[in-house]
């Protein structure tokens, strides 16, 4: 019979005594998938067993999908990203709650490299489960959706710029990335159905000068994760609007600017229903599905007049699809489209007491009880109550609950989440964020 020492015997009549005894992996695992997202964060430190767990990549998938079963990301909180109309802009985060006791609206400044675009113009193309596709300014008016990371896991990756195919005098081929004209058009988009993560970008040589057997609109898409890199599917058979212009953008500009001829409000892919969504230049809804990838037109909204000047644009709101259609900042329209019968039904129609044009209110996002809460002048965020049709101002964006003053009004905003999803666990060969504290200006284009 084997002898065993005292002190092993000792010890191991503590370990089988404990108290508390170490959790099976797969229960931890079960536990943390089922942790909100700052929770997730904070459990990092309890033990090195579950911060080695929470750092898997893999785990980032098993998260988020538990998140989804559990309703996660259905709570009486929405939340959103914004950016400024500078050059090199920093990003914003703010969420919008309804049971927070004292202050219902958080905003802070994301830890997170300048965003380098034009002014003007907003290079956010889209946020999906907590990844965000920028995109890359080039000559003349090429934005290439090029950027995507997730800000709070420090993970991002550069994506292959666009090229076109072009001869040289020895009429030889070869691509050209030196961009002479034309413009893209982009959208990035999440299908759960098929669980993939795609960026569509549409890129229109300029009708003056392209040639006679160039497309019109030719169109790739970026599977994330899945190796074959940009894949050309053929041709936009629509002419899809860029740039829309922005008066009240302009006015808001004081006199320090020397580029307000330049100021417009890029046009980008509006995710909805497994789709992404633009208008065309005769003003049609035109969508993309990330499934089949084919474009189909939707039903024109009732606020579309046939040979008259039309003005709307999209959002996303509950969910739904939505024509936004502002009449001179006085009323403004809101129209959801029901993918089940194919219409259109009016969501809000509100007075917003101007009269001022540059009283813009332009809807965000929509809360669990319904409430709308709207972007005003550019600067002030506030909610609106269809039941009682009172506004309610909720923070300044210049001056309220920032690190520092802004110098310029923040332009657009986008729905956002945070998330720990994983572009390494996608497939993606990724690289570590450049910290806003350690490099201000990193430019993702040169790496």
């Amino acid at each position: 019979m084997k002898k065993t020492s005292g002190r092993k015997r000792k010890a191991d009549d503590a370990e089988t005594n404990s108290i508390i005894k170490p959790i099976p992996n797969e229960i931890s695992l079960n536990i943390l998938s089922r942790l909100p997202f700052d929770s997730v964060l904070d459990s990092k430190f309890v033990s090195k067993s579950w911060c080695k767990a929470i750092q898997n990549p893999s785990f980032a998938q098993i998260h988020f999908r538990q998140q989804q079963l559990d309703g996660g990301y259905s709570d009486t909180k929405v939340s959103f990203l914004f950016s400024t109309i500078e050059e090199k802009s920093r990003l914003y985060y703010g969420d919008y709650d309804e049971n927070r006791e004292n202050l219902c609206m958080f905003l802070k400044t994301v830890n997170h490299p300048h965003i380098r675009k034009r002014f003007g113009t907003n290079a956010m193309v889209g946020s999906c489960n907590g990844l965000v596709c920028f995109s890359v300014p080039f000559t003349h008016h090429i934005d290439d959706p090029i950027y995507i990371c997730n800000p709070n896991i420090g993970e991002q990756i550069t994506l292959p710029r666009f090229s076109v195919i072009a001869r040289n005098k020895k009429n030889v081929e070869f691509k050209k990335t030196t961009y002479l004209d034309g413009i893209i058009v982009s959208g990035f988009g999440y299908n759960p159905v098929i669980d993939e993560y795609k960026v569509v970008r549409i890129y229109c040589a300029d009708p003056r000068l392209r040639s006679v057997d160039q497309p019109k609109g030719q169109v790739q898409v970026y599977t994330l994760g899945s190796g074959s890199g940009w894949r050309n599917i053929g041709e936009c058979p629509y002419s899809l609007q860029r740039f829309n212009s922005s008066r009240s953008v302009l006015d808001n500009c004081e006199s320090w600017s020397d580029n307000k001829s330049a100021i417009y409000i890029p046009s980008r892919g509006i995710l909805a229903n497994g789709a992404l969504h633009w208008l065309d230049e005769a003003w049609n809804v035109v969508s993309f599905d990330l499934a089949d990838e084919r474009f189909s037109l939707l039903p024109s909204p009732p606020c579309f007049r046939p040979g008259e000047k039309n003005f709307y644009t999209l959002q996303v709101l509950g969910g739904y699809l939505c024509v936004v259609n502002a009449h001179d900042g006085k009323n403004l329209d809101i129209w959801s489209f029901k993918k089940d019968n194919s219409e259109w039904a009016n969501m809000f129609s509100i007075s917003c007491q101007s009269n001022e044009f540059m009283d813009v209110y332009w809807p965000i996002s929509l809360t669990l009880s319904g409430k709308l809460l709207l972007r005003s002048n550019y600067e002030t965020l506030m909610s609106y109550d269809p039941q009682t049709r009172e506004f309610k101002k909720l923070v300044d964006l210049n001056t309220d609950m920032l690190f520092e003053t802004l110098t310029y009004p923040l332009i657009e905003s986008i729905p956002h989440i945070n998330s720990i999803v994983s572009l390494k666990a996608l497939g993606e060969k990724t690289k570590k964020i450049a910290r806003a504290m350690d490099v201000d200006d990193y430019d993702p284009d040169s790496d």
